[in-house]
């Protein structure tokens, strides 16, 4: 399930979905990137591009694997005839016939079966990766245009800064390290989330011991240059001055540079 949604900030629109997650065994693993427009009815038409692009490449494998064991199937079950049938016309037409006759027949047909197996399935593995390979070239995407898979997170704490701006503070937690799209992207939804801040501050945390005390307030990041480690990422944005984004802004505390 697909969506598009217009980001307030810049006016363009963006692309999200949501497919299966192998770790979680959930359709949790969410795909999301610009659509580079921000005209309404071109970005739908772009939706369904990619809706169908990612269902195709999504069927194409399982459909393929199938057939290539279909065809699998079919020569055993053909060589297994052919070998009942020259047993058969031995035992009845062969005046040496019986147990001995049966095992030695069996076993000159068994080496010619598996040779002729394993040459069925080496055929079909090769024809089944190039029809694989040259479908997912059907239509290369741009750099720009790849997915970014946007890290789970959680909102730890609010704060609404009181006086004459509608100013607010979010602190957030996640539990890995992302790269700096990623963490720009999170700090974007999250912007879009609370559009009453006029003046909003996001700061990002790794979950852990002192990033969670730190984005409860339980510590100070000014009196702790262990914790500022694990402060990864701060996001703020106005109506004047626009964006700011910082991925590594213990440094100027006096933490370790990345």
């Amino acid at each position: 399930m697909s969506s598009i949604y217009r980001k307030g900030r810049d006016g363009y629109f963006y692309y999200q979905a949501y497919v299966y997650n192998t770790k979680t065994g959930k359709k949790d693993k969410r795909l999301f990137h610009s659509l580079g427009t921000k005209d309404q009815e071109i970005a739908k038409k772009k939706q369904l591009i990619f809706d169908a692009r990612y269902e195709r490449n999504k069927t194409s494998f399982s459909k393929n694997v199938n057939k290539g064991f279909n065809f699998f199937y079919l020569y055993f079950l053909i060589i297994g005839l052919i070998m009942l049938f020259v047993i058969y016309f031995n035992i009845f037409n062969n005046p040496e016939s019986g147990r001995e006759r049966i095992k030695k027949d069996a076993s000159a047909a068994f080496p010619q079966i598996e040779e002729k197996v394993k040459e069925v399935v080496v055929n079909n593995e090769k024809d089944l990766s190039k029809k694989i390979k040259d479908k997912n070239k059907v239509i290369p995407l741009k750099e720009n245009d790849l997915p970014l898979e946007i890290p789970s997170y959680q909102v730890q704490r609010i704060e609404r800064v009181s006086g004459s701006f509608d100013q607010g503070k979010i602190y957030v937690t996640i539990d890995k390290i992302a790269g700096e799209k990623e963490l720009l992207s999170i700090c974007d939804e999250i912007s879009n989330l609370y559009p009453d801040f006029s003046n909003i501050i996001i700061c990002i945390y790794i979950n852990n011991n002192f990033g969670l005390d730190l984005a409860l307030g339980v510590i100070d990041v000014v009196d702790n240059t262990e914790a500022l480690k694990s402060w990864i990422a701060m996001y703020t944005y106005n109506e004047v001055e626009g964006v700011y984004f910082d991925n590594n802004p213990g440094v100027y505390l006096g933490g370790n540079k990345k």
